[in-house]
């Protein structure tokens, strides 16, 4: 009888194990390793945070965004909407990388708060459409989130990835105004780091975090 009941709670803490290794958070796990780090593009970005934060210390959280940089304990690190659990493990992985690259601009940034400029999503959604690129993926509506019948998240964000990848394939200047016309539906306001860099009551680290910035995104922009 013994032996029996020892089975017995093997067994429960056999599927238990099992059950929390293939919980929510497995899912950007799976997203990360299957699909960000086939690429070239996906395993540099990934490295960058990995680095610090070892391989797994992403997870799903509440916010307002697709994903925040959140301070923990002294660290930066990555958290994706709970809205997005239910997205395909393609469609995760492409806000996933997205979050990476923010991750590591931040780190370029020196860790000095700017407001949102522009220039922080068209450098992201440019390298976002090159990890695409690089993924071989069909990018197709049937993927997209933003077409779920039942979860509107990813149309309240305008994050429609069919959409975006049509208009990078269609002509760059096109998928950079939508970009744009985004960041104002968001907003309802688009700031360039141009315009922040005309303001006279800059701090030093603003002031070099911004002009980092710019260098970043036009020097990028130049020679791609």
């Amino acid at each position: 009888m013994f032996f029996l009941r020892s089975l017995a709670a093997l067994a429960i803490f056999f599927i238990a194990a099992s059950s929390f290794a293939q919980g929510p958070h497995y899912k950007i796990l799976r997203a990360k390793e299957n699909f960000v780090k086939s690429t070239q593009l996906g395993r540099l970005h990934a490295g960058f945070y990995e680095n610090v934060h070892g391989a797994d210390l992403i997870k799903f959280g509440t916010m307002k965004e697709e994903y925040e940089i959140k301070s923990s304990f002294g660290k930066k690190i990555l958290r994706l909407n709970w809205a997005l659990r239910a997205a395909g493990h393609e469609y995760i992985s492409w806000i996933l990388f997205q979050g990476l690259v923010r991750y590591d601009l931040e780190k370029k940034l020196g860790g000095v708060k700017l407001p949102h400029m522009i220039e922080m999503d068209y450098y992201i959604f440019k390298k976002s459409m090159e990890y695409l690129d690089q993924t071989g993926m069909i990018i197709s509506d049937d993927m997209d989130y933003a077409n779920h019948p039942t979860f509107n998240f990813g149309r309240n964000r305008l994050l429609s990835i069919s959409l975006f990848y049509d208009l990078w394939l269609e002509d760059e200047r096109l998928f950079l105004q939508s970009v744009w016309v985004r960041r104002e539906k968001l907003s309802g306001k688009v700031e360039s780091v141009l315009d922040y860099l005309n303001r006279r009551n800059l701090k030093a680290k603003q002031r070099t975090a911004a002009e980092e910035l710019k260098s970043l995104w036009y020097d990028y922009a130049k020679y791609q």
